[in-house]
This record gives structure tokens, sequence and C-alpha cells, in this order.
């Protein structure tokens, strides 16, 4: 029988996939070796690799309506960073920050957002837990950054870096954020990352772009990438999926039982609860629960296994009974 406990040590053997379904709207983030290079263009020979740009983005209101200024969205990764290749076509530029965190309106000015959930919560109660980053459009490419709702406690290392260009009133945000930079352990923090991503890790994610009031103002003021009605963290979010680079490490459990924990330190379970997803579940080590139907193990809870296979491949683990096959 597969069992689940919880195991708050940070130390890693192998990373557990989502097992959840898929959200009707993804983007497949593509591995590279060599990255491009920061520094707001879009001409890098990296950006050819990248999957077909995530767009079509819609009013935030009224998500069967297309933005008639439209975003561009492009997404790589690497052992070190996550790449965001964010393109806009608009009427006038205008950005608003003085500082990092400092001077965003949020409202009749340009601003880029992303919204990343790596424990990949879509239950509408989880809308605050979320890595958010805004990006002014300006050189200084000065960024908003919070992980919770209003949480502005977490910001970007030097690790992670941000540049603009533009070229007449359309304009670009390139950025290359570190994997360590997803680290806050704040009070609405989906949590910290331990590990990069793997092949086929997914998580939650929305793009969204506010306009400004330009001289033929766009039919709306706020648009987004994934077509639901709400606020930008309004959740189901989108998926992105990481395609290429390391893929799951195999763990031989043919002799004895073997615990290991996840990638990415996400909520807790609750103590004698059927284990059927990621979201409101609280307990404490060594609590041990049944897993029962598809869920999604991408935090930093642990997953024990009976002998099996040597070999065996662990991920997208859905099921009661343990199997000899790869799940």
């Amino acid at each position: 029988m597969d069992l689940i406990s919880y195991h708050r040590a940070p130390a890693l053997l192998v990373t557990l996939l989502a097992a959840v379904s898929a959200s009707a709207v993804n983007y497949d983030a593509n591995y590279v070796t060599t990255p491009p290079v920061v520094d707001g263009a879009a001409g890098d020979a990296a950006w050819g690799t990248a999957s077909p740009a995530a767009t079509g983005f819609v009013k935030h209101d009224a998500p069967t309506e297309l933005s008639q200024e439209q975003t561009q969205v492009r997404v790589l990764w690497s052992d070190t960073h996550l790449y965001l290749l964010y393109e806009a076509t608009d009427g006038a530029i205008v950005p608003s920050a003085t500082a990092d965190d400092t001077g965003f309106l949020f409202n009749a000015v340009d601003d880029a957002e992303f919204f990343f959930d790596p424990s990949w919560r879509q239950a509408g109660t989880q809308n605050n837990k979320m890595y958010h980053i805004v990006a002014d459009p300006a050189p200084t490419a000065y960024t908003y950054t919070e992980a919770g709702q209003d949480d502005t406690g977490w910001n970007l290392s030097a690790a992670s870096d941000f540049a603009f260009s533009a070229n007449g009133t359309n304009w670009t945000i390139e950025a290359a954020i570190a994997w360590e930079d997803f680290n806050s352990t704040g009070t609405n923090s989906p949590g910290k990352l331990i590990e990069p991503p793997k092949h086929n890790t997914i998580w939650g994610a929305e793009f969204g772009r506010i306009h400004s009031m330009d001289a033929t103002p766009n039919n709306a003021a706020f648009s987004r990438w994934n077509p639901i009605s709400g606020g930008f963290r309004q959740r189901p979010f989108a998926t992105l999926t990481f395609k290429g680079g390391p893929a799951p490490t195999k763990v031989d459990i043919s002799t004895g039982t073997v615990t290991y924990t996840t990638g990415f330190e996400a909520p807790t379970f609750t103590a004698g609860a059927t284990v059927s997803g990621i979201q409101d579940f609280v307990s404490s080590f060594p609590d041990v629960f049944t897993a029962s139907a598809a869920q999604s193990l991408t935090g930093n809870q642990s997953l024990s296994l009976a002998a099996g296979t040597a070999g065996r491949t662990l991920n997208q683990v859905q099921h009661t009974t343990n199997t000899a096959t790869a799940q």
C-alpha cells in the first residue's frame, strides 16, 4: 500500500510530479543548456527553442473577449533559472514605479504580471498562495514581488535579473529568476523551493497585464492568459509544464520501505484523512495516511513505499496499491 508521511527534512532523494488532471490551458517550458542573455531583446537564439508563445490574452472580467492589445509570453528553464520573455503590443508606454516595490499603481499604467504556484493549488480558497512578480516597463525594470497576498517581505536577489526594451510603443520584458529565490517561508507563501523542477514537473501559473489609458484605450484595463473571470490570482491557474532537463530519479525499493521527500515545501496533510489533494491539510511528523485517488505530490511531504521492483520511476503516483511497474 502506498503511504504518505509528512517529513520536514530538507534533504532530497527524488522529485515526485503532479498527478492531477492538467488545466485546459498549459504552456510547455523547454529546457536549455545555453540560456538567453537577459538584455530585453527577443533575438537571442535560445528563444528560438521555446514553445510557441502563450498568447490570446482576454479581458479579465469577460474571458470570451480578446484584448485588442495583445501579449506574448515565452518560457525557458535551466538548472539554475526560470527565463521569461514578455512582449506587449501597446499604443503608449506608461510606467509608474520609482524603485523596487515602490510607486506601482496597478491601475491605468502599464505592467507585466507573473504568478507562480509550484505546489499547484487549484481551489478558490487558495487564491492568495502564490509567488507574484510585477515588472515595470522602463529601462530601470523595477519589480514588485510578493509571496502571498501583500507579503512584500519576499524579494529577488542579485541572482535574478530583469531587462526592458522598446520598439516604438511596443515593449518587452526579459527575465531570469533564480530557483534559489523561490525561498519564502512567509504566512501566505506557497512554500519554499528545495530543488529545481524535473522533466514533466507541473506548476500553476498565470500571466497578466495592466493596460494604460492610451490615446486610443484598449478594450480591457486588465488582460490575462488563462481565460477565466476574476482577479489574476483567481484559481484555477493555468499550468506550466517543464520539458526536457533532468528526469525524476529512479529509486531502488527492492530491499525495503524507502521514504523520500519531493522538491517543494508544500502544505501538509490532515492526520487520519484520505489524501485527495494538497490543499488545506495540516499535520505533524510522523502521521501516516492512505494515498487514495490522484493527488498532486509536489511538496516537501514524503512517500513511503513497500518493497517492489528495483528502479521503479516514482512519478504520477495515483493508486492505493503498490505495483511493480512505473506509475
